[in-house]
């Protein structure tokens, strides 16, 4: 029984980034000596196209080595989490979302963080929201109700045009 799970389930190395314009995600791997092309399968929803450096479970569909398909895994270190949390990664640039056990969830980009919508974009708090970035770095847009100026320390009577983000 051993050797027949040991054909159908195997570990294999995704040798090189795959061909994402088909209708299946395909990688290369690396197994027992030999190199294929293999189908990556994700959960619902969710995609990537595997580095050339990661670790695959690789399985014989129906029974048959040809018929390959794998679930990688990245073998670089994740950021630790706490019992509960869960995190969406990047394991090339280390960008996450995270969804932690207190709540929050945190936004990490090693770049921008673009936000994209054919409609408006909403924001609610229960509380204060705050805008940080570098000192004196300017924040686009109109901003209306309780702003704080940077340079006063004081609210903004009005809507401002022109408000400066302070750290």
């Amino acid at each position: 029984m051993t050797s027949l799970w040991n054909k159908l389930i195997r570990w294999a190395s995704v040798v090189r980034g795959g061909d994402d314009s088909g209708q299946f995600p395909l990688q290369q791997v690396e197994y027992l000596g030999k190199v294929a092309d293999c189908i990556m399968i994700f959960p619902y929803g969710m995609h990537a196209n595997v580095d050339g450096d990661s670790l695959a479970a690789m399985l014989a569909m129906n029974g048959n080595v040809d018929n390959r398909a794998a679930i990688p895994t990245s073998m670089s270190r994740r950021a630790s989490l706490a019992p509960g949390e869960v995190t969406f990664y990047s394991p090339l640039t280390r960008s996450a979302v995270t969804f932690k056990a207190n709540g929050n969830v945190e936004v990490l980009s090693i770049a921008e963080v673009i936000v994209s919508a054919a409609g408006k974009v909403l924001l609610e708090a229960g509380a204060t929201v705050e805008i940080k970035g570098a000192k004196g770095a300017p924040v686009k847009g109109i901003v209306q109700g309780d702003c704080i100026c940077a340079y006063t320390g004081q609210p903004h009577p009005m809507v401002s045009s022109n408000v400066k983000g302070s750290v």
